[in-house]
């Protein structure tokens, strides 16, 4: 069940509601905040631009069985630094956010924004034509990752990330056979 403020239920009950996405790409250079609207829209502390990079967004489709959901998102890649971040480092499993932002008679953001769906970047393409650039980003749920294989490992580099002073596994990698624990 979705809870909302009391704002944005006289927002849905109003004859001539009006909305935008908010849109948050957690790429590896930083996040980059992107709306659909026709102007910039401000909402905890960050603003969502808009500068027309975001061409159009799928809407999801939600079903009762157990699939991964999947989504398209298409962005100009007429803007150069877009495409620099997605080519110079990979942005697989990079989270994307989506908030649905209702909006008062001023334009402003109703507090608070209805998640949509939190989507992971699992694939992008670039197309280019004589009269358009588009980059098409893919985005699964995160069921799309279920046979990623999760937990803590016996490396130095996996102990270092949940305590980084505790060098226990620093010679792991010397062992050059399998260990029998219990025997």
């Amino acid at each position: 069940m979705i809870s909302v403020t009391a704002g944005v239920e006289a927002a849905l009950d109003s004859a001539k509601e009006q909305y935008a996405h908010l849109i948050t790409f957690s790429f590896s250079s930083g996040d980059v905040h992107l709306t659909e609207c026709g102007f910039d829209l401000e909402w905890s502390g960050d603003t969502y631009l808009a500068n027309g990079l975001l061409l159009d967004i799928d809407s999801p489709k939600f079903t009762e069985e157990v699939r991964v959901g999947e989504v398209n998102v298409a962005l100009t890649a007429v803007e150069q630094s877009l495409l620099a971040v997605l080519l110079n480092t990979p942005q697989y499993n990079r989270q994307v956010t989506v908030y649905r932002a209702y909006l008062d008679n001023n334009g402003k953001v109703i507090p608070d924004p209805i998640l949509i769906h939190t989507w992971y970047i699992i694939d992008y393409a670039v197309s280019a034509g004589t009269d358009e650039a588009v980059i098409s980003l893919s985005l699964a749920s995160e069921w799309a990752d279920w046979d990623k294989p999760a937990g803590i490992r016996t490396t130095d580099a996996s102990q270092r990330r949940l305590y980084p002073d505790d060098r226990i596994f620093q010679y792991s990698t010397d062992v050059k056979k399998d260990l029998k624990w219990g025997s």
